[in-house]
């Protein structure tokens, strides 16, 4: 019901116009809209569905005609255009960036920014909200109801019903993203054993498909080591986690980027006064 809900806005709200008048309140007041995006994929998921192929495209040809398209660093010299200025920044580093928004950002010659968890092309891992959500996916799949207590202070329910599911894994992890690495990890693990799932593997992007994405135009940036609110960690984590990344994209890729994504949004004072050092 509520997906249907939606639907129906979201063609009202293409077809009255309204966005119209938004680009026009935009243009005057010289800003621009920075779109949040993550994977680009027909793939099902509860709790974190990725946005669906055609819908991209439909979206890509919108965008080309109506917004001036740019990146970061390519931002001053835009800020004379006649149309609102736009862009597209994708965390993480999905391998449905190369193989799917990829094909249609070079159909509609639209620059982009990519910002890599280093992490998982180096080490060949899932970042850990990615693996909550597939563990979900897959008892929701096998109908798993069971309550699980993974620590003292935490449990996780599974109730085989799909909202509920949905609800229970975004609980779950704004409960997650407050504790260290080390507990999170644990947590995933205690589920797994508990439940007998086997997490299914979400591919990110190797460091060829970077490369060659950064040498077609896109603009890469840094999303950390690891993906952990970086507002949680030590002053040593910290450092780490800002400077680690930064050096081993550029040793990577010979890419020095000054481009740092917030992992979840998550910053205080501190952590910008780091990412300065870092040369951000």
């Amino acid at each position: 019901m509520k997906h249907k809900f939606l639907n129906i806005l979201s063609r009202v709200v293409f077809y009255s116009g309204i966005l119209y008048f938004i680009r026009k309140r935009k243009l005057k007041a010289g800003s621009v809209t920075i779109l949040c995006l993550h994977r680009v994929s027909d793939d099902s998921s509860l709790s974190w569905p990725p946005l669906p192929i055609k819908v991209f495209d439909r979206l890509c040809a919108y965008w080309s005609k109506n917004y001036t398209v740019t990146t970061f660093e390519t931002l001053l010299t835009s800020a004379n255009s006649k149309k609102p200025l736009l862009i597209l920044s994708f965390d993480d580093g999905y391998s449905d960036f190369h193989t799917h928004a990829m094909p249609i950002l070079r159909k509609y010659e639209l620059p982009a920014n990519l910002n890599i968890i280093s992490n998982c092309p180096d080490k060949k891992t899932v970042l850990w909200t990615q693996q909550l959500n597939n563990l979900f996916d897959e008892a929701w799949r096998l109908g798993k109801k069971e309550k699980i207590q993974l620590a003292d202070d935490l449990h996780a329910e599974l109730s085989g019903d799909k909202e509920k599911m949905t609800d229970e894994c975004l609980r779950l992890y704004k409960e997650l993203s407050r504790k260290k690495s080390s507990e999170i990890h644990e947590c995933i693990q205690v589920l797994c054993e508990k439940t007998g799932i086997i997490i299914p593997e979400s591919k990110m992007m190797n460091w060829d498909e970077i490369i060659e994405v950064a040498n077609e135009g896109i603009e890469i940036g840094s999303h950390t080591v690891s993906h952990n609110l970086l507002s949680k960690l030590n002053n040593d984590e910290l450092k780490n986690e800002l400077s680690e990344s930064k050096q081993v994209i550029q040793n990577t890729t010979g890419i020095a980027t000054e481009i740092i994504a917030f992992p979840n949004g998550d910053y205080n004072k501190h952590v910008l006064t780091e990412s300065e050092v870092a040369r951000y």
